[in-house]
């Protein structure tokens, strides 16, 4: 009887061990979440500029919050969990929005920098079977 408890409290801890972890990501997750639909805006290829435009500024202000949030939340910190390192170590990626407005750029300007994506690299480019 007595190893039949202690087994059941050691399932239980492990269990709430697991969700006060995947609850320390929280944060994280909603700014991979809103970030990921912000990249999405700017590929969508059926959408017109001005659409484009009104969607990205839409989003703007939301993902900003999201943003302030994940770098204000104290359950991040000292974190060794390889998603929370790398958002941190990219941050000119990871915080799309500050790291934009402090470059002075566009956020889409700033995102294709990131990702040496330049007219020249489009150029150069082309189309074919791997």
């Amino acid at each position: 009887m007595k190893y039949l408890t202690f087994l059941t409290i050691v399932i239980m801890a492990l269990g709430w061990g697991q969700s006060a972890h995947a609850e320390n990501l929280q944060t994280l997750e909603n700014l991979e979440r809103e970030r990921a639909a912000l990249v999405y805006a700017f590929a969508q290829p059926n959408l017109s500029a001005d659409v484009r435009i009104a969607k990205i500024q839409q989003m703007y202000r939301r993902i900003a919050d999201v943003e302030r949030m994940v770098m204000r939340d104290e359950r991040l910190t000292g974190n060794e969990n390889a998603m929370v390192k790398r958002t941190f170590h990219q941050y000119d990626i990871s915080f799309l929005v500050h790291a934009s407005t402090e470059k002075n750029k566009p956020i889409v300007t700033h995102w294709l920098d990131q990702l040496n994506i330049n007219t020249q690299a489009i150029k150069s480019s082309h189309a074919g079977d791997r």
